[in-house]
């Protein structure tokens, strides 16, 4: 693994920058940051899959909101719906509401009536406890505000996995958006602007999902910070740094030869990183 202090000496290196005369920490620290997102963006190589919570209902799903509930103790000896507070983001954002249904006496279901946003964590869930009996209790999911991208998103229903389709918004609203209050369970997905996702038909009942994510890079600001990019891209990201700063620079020339030497490094990064397996032993 690579630290910010070995991405400060390589990309040094490659300017001729040893002793550090021409470019300061902070001017290079900013640069390697670029370049580790921009790494991340072009290769998707720091992927998490994101468990999420899928409401009844909810069609649209953002990066920082609240996206559903499991319950994990239905509780007992409840007469009517409880209350549930879901608490609130950090200053700035919005707090999600949702409502609860009970059958038989316990909590069945938490369903999101307002995503809200600005969650950096899952919040905790408070249900308000019954006259006599057993206090329910359930824990939700947010999609990740540094997600930068969905690769795929795979619905669990009974035994199985159901990966979702993909289509861009404008077949989606033309089609699966055309019948107003149609739901059941869903079946396609589009993205929507830059950190939101539609999935139809509207989910019929709460479901559990994967969502196959790329996530944004936290900046690495002390020297002895380690990167979350692994090898072989560390050794291409400090060209994309290098390409930075000589832009910055305006040495135009320079700069255009450090982005070339970055795309080809890059390429070559991803096919040695493929997997050598073969996708079936048996056949095509």
């Amino acid at each position: 693994m690579a630290t910010l202090a070995n991405y400060l000496t390589e990309t040094r290196r490659l300017l001729h920058d040893a002793n550090g005369r021409y470019w300061t920490d902070p001017d290079l620290i900013s640069a390697i940051n670029q370049a580790q997102r921009r790494t991340v963006a072009d290769s998707a190589c720091l992927r998490r899959l994101q468990q999420i919570y899928i409401s009844t209902g909810i069609e649209l799903y953002s990066y920082g909101s609240v996206s559903g509930a499991l319950v994990t103790l239905g509780g007992s000896g409840y007469v009517a719906a409880p209350a549930v507070t879901i608490a609130a983001p950090p200053a700035g954002g919005t707090q999600a509401v949702a409502n609860a249904t009970v059958t038989a006496g316990a909590v069945a279901a938490i369903t999101i009536t307002t995503t809200g946003s600005g969650y950096l964590t899952a919040p905790a869930f408070t249900i308000a406890p019954p006259p006599a009996g057993v206090t329910a209790t359930a824990t939700g999911s947010i999609l990740a505000a540094e997600t930068l991208d969905v690769l795929n998103i795979t619905v669990l229903w009974g035994t199985m996995r159901i990966t979702l389709d993909r289509m861009p918004f404008t077949a989606f609203q033309a089609s699966v958006r055309a019948w107003q209050g149609f739901s059941q369970r869903p079946v396609w997905s589009c993205s929507y602007g830059q950190s939101s996702w539609y999935i139809g038909p509207i989910p019929d009942q709460n479901y559990v999902s994967e969502w196959d994510t790329v996530m944004t890079p936290t900046d690495l600001v002390n020297t002895t910070d380690v990167s979350p990019v692994i090898y072989p891209y560390t050794d291409v990201l400090p060209f994309y740094a290098a390409h930075i700063a000589k832009f910055k620079e305006q040495s135009h020339n320079e700069s255009d030869t450090f982005l070339v030497l970055y795309q080809r490094k890059l390429q070559h990064a991803i096919r040695s990183a493929m997997r050598r397996t073969l996708p079936s032993a048996y056949g095509s």
